[in-house]
């Protein structure tokens, strides 16, 4: 996993598709953490 973010970040035509799966990830991770708290 951590490969394929690194050579979405380092690959120019990459970039952008990079950014928005860090962003996918990091609302992905928001969304869990509130169901745990829920549970």
């Amino acid at each position: 996993m951590d490969k394929v973010l690194d050579v979405g970040f380092f690959t120019t035509s990459g970039l952008l598709e990079g950014y928005e799966h860090l962003v996918g990830y990091y609302i992905l991770g928001m969304i869990l953490k509130q169901m745990n708290l829920g549970l």
